[in-house]
C-alpha cells in the first residue's frame, strides 16, 4: 500500500473490522447490565458492596486504556501488525474471565456484606475491566489509520453503529429473556428455585458470550491490513529507549487534554456516559420493580422496543449526511433529556396495563437516542484527531518512538496520524470510564439494603441521568466539529 495515498476499508474488510463492535461490546455489555442485578439480587452481595467491585472494574478501565493506547502506539509494527495483534492477546482472559465472573461463592442467608463474596467480584471486575481496556484501546485507535477517508470513516462508524445496537440489544435481551423465565422475577435469590436456576445457566452464558467475542476479533485481525505502518516505521528513525518509558507513556496520555476542544469533548464524554451507566444499571430494576413486569412481559416489552431501535438507527444516519455529526448528536441529547423527565409519571398511581403501554413509548424513545452514541463516539474522536492543534501534534511527536519529520513532508501526516490515535483515543476511554465509575458507585450506595427493591427510588434514577444528558447538550454546544461530510 503506498502510505501518500488515501487509505479506505471497503468491501469484506470493511465489514470485517466493523464487526469488532460486536466483539467489543457483546460480553462487556451483558455483565454490565446483568451482574449488578446477579449479585445483589441472586448471590445476595449488598448494593453498595457490588457497586465499589464495578468502580474498581472501571477505574482500572479507566486507567489501562491510555496506557494500553499509547504502549501500542510505541509498538514496532512487524509482519503481524502493530495494533490488531493485541486483540488476539485479550482472548484467552476474555474467555476465563466471562466464565468465572458468574462463579462466585455465595453469600450466606441474612449476611449480604460477606467479604469473600466482595473480594472475589472486585478481583473479577477488575480483571474483565483490565481485559476490556485491552481490546477497546486496540480497536478503536485502528479507526484512523485503517481509513483516513472522511466519508469512509462515517461509513465504517454507520455498520459499527448498526453492530453495536445489534449486539447492545441481544445483550440486553438476554437478561430479559432469564427474567421472563424465572418463576419469581422479584425474588430470584439463590435459595430459591429461580435463583438455582441462574446459578446454573448464566456461567454458561458467559462463557458463550466470550467465545463469540473471540472468533470475532480473529475475524478483526484477518480482515485489517498494517502493513504500510511498516513503511511509515522506515520513515521515522527510532530514538532511544527513553522514548518508551513509563513516564513519558503518561506524559503521553495528558496531552490530549492541552487541546481546548477534546477538553470540552471529553466532559461531555463523562456526563453523557454517567447518564448512559445509570439506564443500564437501573433497566433490569426499573422493569422488575416500576413496571412490575413478570413471565413473559419482560421479552414482549423489549420485542415492542426494537422497531423504536431501528428507527433510531435510520433516523440518525440519514441526520447525520444532512446536517452533520454535531447537529444530530445534538438533536438526540434533547430528546433523550426530555423522556427521560417523564419517567417521573410512573410515580402516580395507575393500572399496570397503562404502565406497561407507557413504559414501551418512553423507554423506547429513550433507546432510540441512545442509539446515536453508537454513530457519533468514533467519527467525532477521529475528526478531533485530524484538527488536533500543531502544539499538541509536536508534544506527542516528542514523546513518540519516531523522530521529527518536515511539516511538508505528506508521510509526517500519517505519522502524526498514528501517534496521536492512541493517546486521543485513550484519553477518550479515560474519561467515560471514569464517568461511568462515579455514576456506578453513586447508584450502588444508593440502592443499598431495602432501597435495592424500592420503587420510588428507582424510577428517579433515570430522570437523574437526564439531568446529566442536558448538562452534555450545553458542552457540545462550543465544540467546533465540522460536518465531515463533503
Amino acid at each position: 500500500m503506498d502510505i501518500n495515498q488515501s487509505r479506505k476499508l471497503t468491501g469484506l474488510r470493511k465489514l470485517g473490522y466493523a464487526l469488532g463492535s460486536i466483539g467489543q461490546i457483546l460480553p462487556i455489555t451483558f455483565f454490565n447490565t446483568y451482574a449488578f442485578q446477579y449479585y445483589v439480587y441472586t448471590i445476595g452481595l449488598d448494593a453498595s458492596l457490588t457497586s465499589i467491585g464495578i468502580f474498581l472494574g472501571l477505574i482500572v478501565f479507566a486507567i489501562s486504556s491510555p496506557i494500553f493506547g499509547v504502549i501500542i502506539d510505541n509498538k514496532t509494527p512487524t509482519k503481524f501488525g502493530k495494533r490488531r495483534p493485541f486483540l488476539l492477546y485479550a482472548i484467552p482472559g476474555l474467555l476465563i474471565l466471562m466464565t468465572i465472573a458468574w462463579i462466585p461463592p455465595k453469600c450466606p442467608i441474612g449476611n449480604p456484606f460477606y467479604l469473600p463474596t466482595a473480594i472475589f467480584f472486585w478481583l473479577v471486575s477488575s480483571g474483565l475491566d483490565l481485559n476490556q481496556g485491552l481490546v477497546v484501546s486496540t480497536y478503536l485507535s485502528m479507526l484512523a489509520e485503517q481509513t483516513t477517508d472522511d466519508k469512509n470513516r462515517i461509513e465504517v462508524a454507520n455498520l459499527q453503529g448498526l453492530f453495536s445496537i445489534l449486539a447492545t440489544v441481544f445483550s440486553t435481551f438476554i437478561p430479559m429473556i432469564l427474567q421472563s423465565s424465572l418463576v419469581d422475577p422479584q425474588n430470584p435469590h439463590y435459595s430459591t428455585y429461580s435463583g438455582k436456576f441462574l446459578v446454573v445457566l448464566v456461567p454458561k452464558i458467559g462463557f458463550s458470550l466470550g467465545l463469540i467475542a473471540s472468533l470475532i476479533f480473529i475475524l478483526v485481525y484477518i480482515s485489517t491490513d498494517e502493513n504500510f505502518l511498516i513503511d511509515l516505521n522506515n520513515i521515522g528513525v527510532r530514538k532511544d529507549s527513553k522514548t518508551g518509558s513509563i513516564k513519558n507513556t503518561i506524559r503521553k496520555i495528558t496531552i490530549p487534554t492541552k487541546d481546548p476542544q477534546f477538553r470540552l469533548w471529553m466532559a461531555n464524554t463523562m456526563t453523557y456516559n454517567m447518564s448512559l451507566r445509570i439506564f443500564l444499571t437501573i433497566l433490569i430494576p426499573f422493569l422488575t420493580y416500576v413496571l412490575l413486569l413478570k413471565e413473559n412481559e419482560f421479552v414482549i416489552l423489549l420485542a415492542c422496543i426494537l422497531p423504536f431501535g431501528v428507527t433510531g438507527y435510520i433516523v440518525w444516519t440519514r441526520l447525520i449526511y444532512q446536517k452533520g455529526l454535531k447537529f444530530a448528536y445534538k438533536t438526540t441529547l434533547l430528546i433523550s433529556f426530555i423522556f427521560s423527565l417523564s419517567t417521573m409519571i410512573f410515580l402516580n398511581e395507575m393500572n399496570l396495563q397503562l404502565k406497561f403501554i407507557l413504559g414501551i413509548f418512553i423507554l423506547g424513545l429513550i433507546i432510540a437516542t441512545l442509539i446515536g452514541g453508537f454513530l457519533y463516539m468514533n467519527p467525532i474522536v477521529s475528526k478531533l484527531i485530524d484538527l488536533a492543534p500543531d502544539d499538541v501534534k509536536l508534544l506527542i511527536q516528542k514523546f513518540s518512538n519516531f523522530k521529527e519529520t518536515s511539516i511538508e513532508n505528506n508521510q509526517n501526516k500519517y505519522l502524526e496520524t498514528t501517534n496521536l490515535s492512541g493517546a486521543y483515543f485513550g484519553a477518550y476511554i479515560f474519561s467515560y470510564n471514569i464517568a461511568q465509575a462515579i455514576a456506578n458507585l453513586i447508584l450502588g450506595l444508593t440502592l443499598t439494603g431495602p432501597n435495592a427493591k424500592n420503587p420510588i427510588i428507582i424510577n428517579l434514577a433515570i430522570p437523574i441521568g437526564g439531568v446529566f444528558i442536558i448538562i452534555a447538550y450545553f458542552l457540545l454546544k462550543p465544540i467546533k466539529i465540522p460536518h465531515y461530510i463533503e
